[in-house]
């Protein structure tokens, strides 16, 4: 497992200048969104796991108009959306943390089965450490088995 963290924009901020809602406390967000730019895109996966988290009961926030692309990259690896977790996530509900990653475990087991070889994952998580200030980008390079070890690289930038 290969992990990178990083400090990130103000997302919440990054939103209003875009007069985009952020009400829950996790979200996919455009895999771009820290770049200048009128063009914002969303991973190719995100189509498969807004399903997926929807029939776990997990809520989030997603912004859905036509401003906003799907990037397709192919290859053997999955790259997924850019999830964010909100402060209140890493204060009041760990947990959470916990269910989101095993659901896009349980999701990469099913989408990997038949396929031989290594099978690599990539996913960016942004976490907000102080509601509205501080942020962490935790860029994650590592196989289904070791999504299991961000859950504490991710409690561990709070």
């Amino acid at each position: 497992m290969k992990t990178l963290i990083s400090d990130y924009i103000n997302v919440r901020e990054k939103y209003q200048d875009e007069n985009w809602d952020l009400k829950e406390e996790i979200a996919f967000i455009p895999s771009n969104l820290e770049l200048e730019t009128n063009v914002y895109f969303y991973a190719n996966s995100v189509k498969s796991l807004k399903t997926v988290f929807r029939n776990n009961d997990l809520s989030f926030d997603v912004v859905d108009n036509k401003e906003i692309g799907y990037q397709q990259l192919n290859s053997f690896e999955w790259i997924g959306p850019t999830l964010f977790f909100g402060a209140s996530i890493l204060s009041e509900n760990q947990h959470l943390i916990s269910i989101s990653l095993s659901v896009i475990a349980s999701y990469l087991t099913d989408f990997f089965r038949g396929i031989s070889g290594d099978k690599k994952v990539k996913l960016d998580i942004v976490v907000e450490k102080e509601k509205n200030k501080t942020y962490k980008r935790i860029q994650f390079e590592g196989s289904v088995d070791s999504l299991k070890d961000l859950v504490d690289v991710i409690k561990a930038v709070k």
